[in-house]
Parts: structure tokens; sequence; C-alpha cells
């Protein structure tokens, strides 16, 4: 199927509209521009669900993984009240798959996993008209952790991924709206699965990182070009990386940020590919370092970061890139840390998050939304002890960037050993100067030190009104 050029232009004519909001004006000292604002709970906690935005705004989310297992179920957000309303389920449950929504309105969920099948090369499509699922083409392989991309021709280019048979497929294929066939395409120079895509100004489409078939992060980027079925390198990144992410900039760049795993630790880096020279260039670091994060780019142009997991966690903590400035700002964090959450843009700018996963395993009900008009008090961010491992020391030192002048609050807390945290007596009240401030934090009751195990110091600025955050730390025997 072809776009239809008066749909195309529709399209064009929409997003230069968009293109053309201002950004929001900075908030005072001490506050960012950029709230968000608790919302509905899920019928169902889930994380690795697939978002669709639907013609008239609404948001499907489909299936992922919860505590009854791999999900079939479904629900559709409704921007005006802000509820959740439950959609038919998929005909196959499964995470790990893709959901693109079609120029005709229609949403393609292609492929994933499930216990049944394992690796699926099942497709469905759910019509809005009818609010219902009907079975489409198999793909020519079964496929999860892969990415689809809504090419400018209509049809939906499918690479990647893993299966029983391959630990990273280089395989590639493309699904065609007009006849609900698959039809396989010219396969990756390298095979990858947890990677991202991103679709070009020019048509084509960028695949950067992932894991390769020894689960080995890969800093290799390549790209595909519909009209000669070929694709073609597109460079190396700076830093091998999986679990970031990849967006599209107004001018045709493409940022790449974050990403990492909990084993090998996460990454603050960010890169920029630029077509027309075929190559990458370091991007500003952001202020966490953070992997399984969601990226969505705004109405202004910025792109809003959010959540995820770090090395000390996972986070509640959000920025936001502007491409003109080439800078990121920190705005409110959620009131819910949360990693492998869906997120999509909302008609009117706003940003909806959905679900996701505590560090700790809890699947997530709820919901929060971005918005880029509220203002919100900051705390202080990027935490880092040193020696995050103590050993024969009696103090430990905490970094971390104010936002302006005021009192932060140190509590250190122990882990009890069924679960949760004890607060110990002491209290640290330190006078922060705006940037980077510094606290020598002494792990002794008098003449005696605290006992071996896990702790976290607990930081806030009571008086703003802002959430702790939280650092780890380890005392060893």
């Amino acid at each position: 199927m072809r776009l239809a050029p008066a749909i195309r232009r529709i399209a064009v004519a929409g997003a230069l509209a968009l293109a053309g909001l201002a950004a929001a004006t900075p908030g005072p000292a001490g506050a960012a521009q950029g709230a968000f604002v608790p919302g509905h709970l899920l019928a169902t906690g889930r994380m690795i669900a697939a978002p669709a935005v639907l013609g008239d705004g609404r948001v499907l989310l489909t299936g992922g993984f919860g505590y009854s297992g791999i999900l079939a179920s479904n629900e559709i957000y409704q921007p005006g009240s802000g509820a959740w309303v439950h959609a038919e389920p998929l005909v196959s449950p499964r995470f790990g798959h893709t959901a693109t929504t079609l120029f005709d309105g229609r949403v393609l969920v292609a492929g994933g996993a499930n216990l049944t099948a394992k690796y699926l090369d099942s497709s469905e499509i759910y019509d809005p008209a009818t609010g219902s699922w009907t079975i489409s083409g198999a793909m020519t392989t079964p496929r999860a952790f892969a990415t689809a991309t809504l090419m400018l021709d209509g049809r939906v280019l499918v690479a990647g991924g893993r299966n029983l048979t391959a630990h990273a497929l280089a395989s590639a294929e493309v699904f065609d709206p007009g006849t609900g066939a698959w039809t396989r395409v010219a396969s990756m120079q390298g095979a990858r699965y947890h990677y991202t895509s991103a679709l070009l100004e020019d048509g084509r489409v960028l695949v950067a990182g992932g894991y390769d078939a020894h689960d080995v992060q890969v800093a290799s980027a390549e790209v595909f070009d519909p009209r000669t079925n070929a694709w073609s390198s597109a460079g190396h990144m700076r830093t091998a990386r999986a679990n970031h992410t990849e967006t599209r900039l107004a001018g045709g760049r493409v940022l790449v940020a974050g990403g990492g795993d909990r084993p090998t630790g996460f990454v603050d880096s960010t890169e920029i590919y630029d077509p027309a020279t075929n190559a990458w260039s370091a991007g500003p670091r952001m202020a966490t370092a953070r992997g399984f994060a969601t990226a969505t780019p705004l109405p202004s142009g910025r792109v809003l970061l959010a959540g995820g997991y770090g090395n000390d966690g996972d986070l509640a903590s959000a920025e936001l890139f502007d491409p003109r400035t080439g800078r990121w700002s920190s705005v409110g964090p959620m009131a819910t840390p949360r990693g492998q959450a869906a997120a999509a843009l909302l008609p009117d700018g706003r940003v909806l998050i959905a679900g996701g996963q505590r560090y700790t395993g809890a699947f997530l009900q709820s919901t929060e939304v971005f918005d880029p008009n509220r203002t919100a008090r900051l705390g202080p961010t990027g935490l880092q002890v040193s020696p995050a491992r103590v050993r024969g020391q009696r103090r430990i030192t905490l970094t971390y960037r104010a936002p302006d002048a005021g009192s932060t609050v140190i509590r250190i807390q122990r882990a009890r050993s069924g679960g949760g945290w004890v607060r110990l007596p002491e209290r640290i009240v330190h006078a922060d100067s705006a940037g980077r401030n510094r606290v020598l934090v002494a792990l002794t009751r008098g003449a005696r030190r605290f006992t071996p195990g896990s702790y976290r110091l607990v930081v806030a600025r009571p008086s703003a009104g802002t959430a702790a955050v939280t650092v780890a730390f380890t005392i060893a025997a």
C-alpha cells in the first residue's frame, strides 16, 4: 500500500504545525518546566507492553508480561478522561512483540514470544472501527525483541531479534498492508536483538547497537534502503550499547542515548548520527546513566527521556534534550521509579508513561502523564558515593548537584534481612551551593562502626517539597 498524496500532505502539515510550537520557558531557580502528574491505574500490571497511538489520539497498550505470565489482554487510554478501558484481547498472548499504527489507522502486532508457541511468527491486526482483532499473514521467521519501522510507502520493516534456532537474527522482512503478506528482504550485515531503529527523512531505516549472537553489546550501525533492498554500513558508535533509545531529531539527525544492562552497568553517554555524513559524533552526557528508559520526541523538538534502570536501581528521574542548544535539562521526577515502561505522545503534546517494572521485579499498574507546561520543584540529582564498597574506613563521600542554594537533609538506612529498610538516627543537614556539592558522611556511632551490610543514603530537600532520592553503598565485613 502506498501513502495517498492527500494523506501525505496532511501528515506533513501536521508535523510542521507541531514543530512550530515554542519550547516552554524555563522556571525559576530550583524549578523545572515540565512535571509528571499521576494517572489512572491499569487493570493489569505489565512490562514490555507495546503501545500504539490510534488515529483519534487514544493509546492502545498490547500484551506484555505481568504477574499472571505472558498477557493477551489489552487496554486503551482515553486522553480526555484519563481513564483506561478494556479492549478485546490478542488472539495470541505475547511479549517482546511490536505494535505499529498503519497509515489506514489499523494496528499491526507482530512476533514476540509466549509459553505455548515459544517464539512467534504470527501477526494480527486491530481495527479501531470494529474494536476487533484478525489474524494476518505469518512472518517468514519467528522472532522477538526486534523492531518494526513504518516506512514512507506504508510498508513495515521488521528486522533482527532472536528465536529458538538463532540467538540473534540478521534476517529482515517487510509487511504489505495491501496484501497482508510478509516478504523476506535482504538480511542485515550483523545479527542483533535489543537494538533500536529510526526512520530517516529520506526513507531509509537506521538500526544501531544491540546484542550480537554471543550476547555482547555492539557499536555497529547500518542503514536499510527500501529502494535498492540493501543494507549498508552506518559506521560505529563510540560506545557499544544495547537497551538504549534512538530518536530522530528535527532536521534529520538521530539521537542515541544511554543503554547497558545490570551485570555490565549502565552508561550516561549519548551520540548523534548525521545521515549527511554517515558518521557519529559524541553528544552531551545525561545527568544519570540509564537503560531500558523511554524516549519521546515532543512537539517543541525536544526529546523526553524518562525512567529506566540505573547503576543504583530503578529511576524516577527524567531529562529533556534540546537539539537547538545541545543540552540536557532535568524535569520533575515521576512519582514511581520504573523501567521497561510504555510511552506515547498524546495529541495535546503531553506524554503518557504506563506500566513497567521495578528493579526488584514488581509489575506496575500505575501510569503518569508528563505535562511540559507544568512547573516542578527540583531536588538533588546525580548522586554518587565514594567508595561504594567500604572496608576499614570510617566515612564515605557523597556528591550531588543541587538546583540552587538551600538545605539538603541526608539520612542513612540499613537493609533488613527480610526486605525493606531501617532508618538510622543519623541526620545530616547540608547548606548547598548551586551546582556540585560534596559531603563527608561518617559511618560510626561514637566509638563503634556500623555493622557490615547493605545501606543507602536518602537525600531530600523538604523545604522544596521534592521527592527523596537514594544512592546505595555496602559496608564489607
